[in-house]
């Protein structure tokens, strides 16, 4: 009588380290795409915020631009101010969403890169008079004024003037009326990589720069 004889078969060596080398290359292909995919998020998260900020931005700006006042008594621009300055009084409402004459200032602060708000408001009877035609010292004292970050991750902002045949806004010949239009130019960034020590070259491919022209027609 024959006996048959069963034969176990195991992995070579060779075998194993192929295998294990197989899965470490899925392992790897596997992390790769999800880190991948999580800096793609986190990218397009950021650049979602930057076009946000941009839009309030200009939203604020426009709003209050749009009830600009100007006359004889009233100036539209304080002639001091820088490019990254705007100030002007606006027939806007308050915090307690009544319509009233309001002074108001718009500011680049290069240190915290912020734009700001400044809102002062106009003498009444019931309190002492605060509003000072552009007494930009008193404006930014968080002690007396208050003041609101409207947007974070500024790098530059500009605000050009012009009357509606397209010339300079002239502050001391033109002053009794609007401009025509208020272009503005606004350059913003992830707001993280704004703090010093960050590489030029990595701050570059987050930044953007916005441009918008508000229409006032020189009324």
């Amino acid at each position: 009588m024959k006996h048959s004889k069963k034969y176990k078969s195991y992995f070579t060596l060779i075998e194993l380290l192929t295998a294990m080398g197989i899965f470490v290359i899925l392992m790897f292909v596997i992390f790769s795409f999800f880190s991948n995919a999580q800096k793609l998020w986190s990218i397009t998260n950021k650049n979602t915020r930057i076009y946000e900020n941009a839009r309030i931005a200009f939203e604020v700006i426009g709003r209050d631009l749009q009830n600009a006042v100007a006359n004889e008594n009233i100036k539209f621009l304080d002639g001091t101010s820088g490019d990254d300055e705007l100030y002007f009084v606006s027939a806007s409402a308050d915090s307690e969403e009544k319509s009233k004459l309001l002074e108001i200032g718009y500011k680049h602060n290069s240190t915290s890169n912020t734009l700001r708000r400044v809102i002062v408001q106009e003498s009444t009877s019931t309190s002492p008079s605060q509003w000072d035609f552009y007494n930009k010292d008193d404006y930014y004292d968080p002690l007396t004024i208050k003041y609101q970050t409207v947007i974070n991750g500024v790098e530059t902002l500009i605000f050009s003037c012009l009357n509606s045949d397209l010339t300079a806004y002239d502050v001391v010949a033109d002053f009794d009326h609007v401009p025509g239009l208020v272009a503005i130019s606004l350059t913003l960034n992830d707001s993280d990589l704004l703090a010093d020590g960050i590489p030029e070259a990595l701050r570059a491919k987050s930044r953007r720069t916005f441009r918008k022209v508000i229409h006032l027609s020189n009324r």
